[in-house]
């Protein structure tokens, strides 16, 4: 089941910023690799810090990170749902984003489903 980055839930604010700048695809990589905590943005493309966000996010999406937002320090949220929603289109099973996020089989096939807490 592959699904269209349209599928995938509205970005939270932390993550609107990378969004602009390099692409949600690319936003939704920097969640799924730093999410959780404060990130520095690396300040130059031929860090290794640079080169483990090219590795992340690809090398474009990671030189107009360094270039727009390098050396800013961002909150990056966990944001799960979308996360795993993105996981699920990039071909992961429930089983592989489970242990990657830290949550259960049961919630990354709810979240997968669209389904909120409750919703049977």
């Amino acid at each position: 089941m592959t699904r269209s980055p349209a599928d995938i839930p509205a970005l939270p604010a932390g993550l609107r910023e990378i969004a602009d700048h390099a692409g949600r695809e690319a936003a939704l990589a920097v969640a799924a690799t730093y999410g959780g905590r404060d990130w520095r943005v690396p300040a130059r493309q031929d860090s290794p810090a640079a080169r483990a966000l090219a590795e992340a996010v690809g090398p474009s999406a990671a030189a107009a990170l360094v270039t727009a937002l390098g050396g800013h320090v961002l909150d990056i949220p966990l944001a799960r749902r979308a996360v795993t929603r993105w996981l699920a289109g990039q071909g992961l099973g429930s089983r592989q984003i489970a242990a990657r996020l830290r949550i259960s089989e049961r919630t990354a096939r709810r979240y997968i489903k669209g389904r909120r807490d409750g919703d049977g």
